[in-house]
């Protein structure tokens, strides 16, 4: 049985461990698959960081699952740790949900939400099926095939986030910039570049189509001309001239790339 989506009122809900306790159930081993630099179960749990997180390895039903955690949280969510494009919001919206509605549990597309004080006396879960967010958010990844389509929205988050934040990104589909990286204000990524493993853009950078820039930190108003930069350091004002491999080194003018 689905329910019907309706409105919630007015978010006035605070968003604290004592509302809410989240196990996230971690059995299926791509839950350590790297998407952008993050592994799948930490992506799962950013959408949830607002609550006390539980890490739970048990093949139990869910119902079992929430009856053997010892918590002063209102409600447990139990949910597969297998739902990175899941959001904030979304998880908000079901316990609004959840609370509003008055209900001891609900059934959503991406785990359960079981009322504490409900829980001694619950021997069976309703089978109805609440629907209050965007379905496709809930998408859980199961195996490498289906990781493949997922990995490219949170790419495309990622990119969008950092061009909201005024990062000139010529051609986004071409694109790739890890979770880890940070990129600073009037920054030009030109098409076909790479920013991996923490590497840090400092203002008003360049880097040009065809670059790597893997763990390296380029300090503001430089400049990487088609290049792979492998944990170096590039002082500002200088320019990597086209088709350097540099690696662990400090370049603090034009001229010290020649000595690597």
């Amino acid at each position: 049985m689905i329910a019907t989506k309706t409105k919630t009122k007015p978010n006035t809900i605070e968003y604290d461990d004592n509302l809410v306790t989240v196990v996230l159930v971690k059995t299926n081993p791509i839950c350590e698959a790297k998407i952008a630099g993050k592994s799948v179960l930490d992506w799962t749990k950013s959408a949830v960081n607002m609550f006390h997180v539980i890490i739970s390895e048990s093949t139990e039903d869910y119902l079992s699952i929430a009856k053997q955690v010892s918590t002063k949280s209102q409600y447990i969510f139990v949910m597969p740790a297998q739902h990175p494009l899941l959001l904030k919001k979304d998880v908000m919206e079901m316990v609004d949900y959840m609370v509003y509605k008055n209900l001891t549990h609900a059934k959503f597309a991406c785990g359960e939400i079981f009322l504490v004080e409900a829980l001694p006396k619950m021997d069976q879960v309703t089978d109805i099926f609440m629907v209050p967010i965007a379905v496709d958010r809930c998408a859980k990844i199961e195996n490498e095939v289906t990781m493949g389509a997922y990995s490219a929205i949170i790419q495309n988050r990622i990119i969008t986030y950092h061009m909201e934040q005024g990062v000139r990104v010529i051609d986004p589909k071409t694109t790739f910039i890890d979770s880890n990286v940070i990129i600073g204000n009037g920054v030009t990524l030109a098409p076909f570049v790479s920013l991996i493993n923490g590497t840090v853009v400092g203002d008003h950078c360049f880097i040009d189509s065809f670059s790597i820039i893997d763990h390296s930190t380029l300090m503001p108003n430089s400049r990487v001309n088609s290049s792979h930069l492998q944990n170096v350091v590039v002082h500002s004002f200088v320019t990597v001239d086209p088709y350097q491999h540099l690696h662990d080194c400090e370049l603090e003018s034009n001229q010290d790339q020649v000595k690597h």
